[in-house]
């Protein structure tokens, strides 16, 4: 099973993250946080691809480009307004909590930004958009092959592990059975509004249709995926 499931040490870990050791100079400032969580917010307001992307820094810089970044906010709903809930200092890195009012509902966002004030990773935190549409954008993302997009979906603390390479390697695996992925059918919600979330996702490939079993933890996050080939079917 390709498991995303979350560990009861996963918030800590995203909290400390395991990165070299540093100094107390090497932590971002409270300042220097809030500032970028600021930058973010008005590009975001502006739907400004190229200052969302200015932005970005380590893997986060290298698996995007402006180009990805521009494609992902003409489809998301506009930010109307935002503001920092809590910014707490790491080991070695700022941890930034934000609330965003879009067009859709109030979203929450868990920003990682690195001493020199870039994002080095983000979460997509509680969210008023319901279930079944969050499993079905997913599983869409990975189909048309907009691997950072649906790496957003799951908690932070598994995003190194799941990288983008990654989640392309696994779907090219799934498509060498199935044939290419061709739409989203029906979306059916089998358990909701507890600890954990089940969706299936059922869509069109080539060769027939496939079921995919997406998990969420109680604040809508992805936890979890199971493909067809590893339940030895399609």
């Amino acid at each position: 099973m390709f498991s995303l499931r979350r560990s009861a040490l996963a918030l800590v870990l995203a909290l400390t993250p395991l990165l070299p050791s540093a100094t107390l100079a090497e932590v971002p400032t409270e300042d220097v946080s809030r500032g970028t969580a600021q930058q973010l917010l008005d590009a975001l307001q502006r739907k400004d691809a190229d200052g969302v992307y200015q932005l970005f820094g380590g893997s986060l810089a290298r698996q995007s480009s402006i180009e990805r970044v521009r494609e992902r906010l003409n489809m998301a709903p506009r930010v109307l307004e935002g503001s920092v809930r809590q910014v707490v200092r790491g080991l070695d890195t700022g941890i930034v909590d934000l609330t965003l009012r879009t067009e859709r509902g109030v979203d929450s966002l868990r920003l990682v930004v690195n001493p020199e004030g870039k994002l080095i990773g983000y979460e997509l935190g509680t969210t008023t958009e319901p279930v079944d549409d969050i499993a079905q954008g997913f599983i869409e993302d990975l189909g048309r092959g907009r691997w950072l997009a649906a790496r957003s979906h799951l908690v932070l603390s598994l995003q190194d592990t799941f990288t983008t390479s990654y989640l392309a390697q696994r779907w090219g695996d799934l498509q060498r059975r199935t044939g290419p992925f061709r739409s989203i059918d029906n979306v059916v919600t089998a358990a909701s509004g507890g600890p954990e979330q089940l969706v299936l996702v059922n869509a069109s490939f080539a060769r027939g249709p496939v079921t995919f079993y997406v998990i969420l933890d109680e604040r809508n996050r992805i936890t979890g995926v199971d493909f067809p080939l590893d339940r030895r079917q399609g």
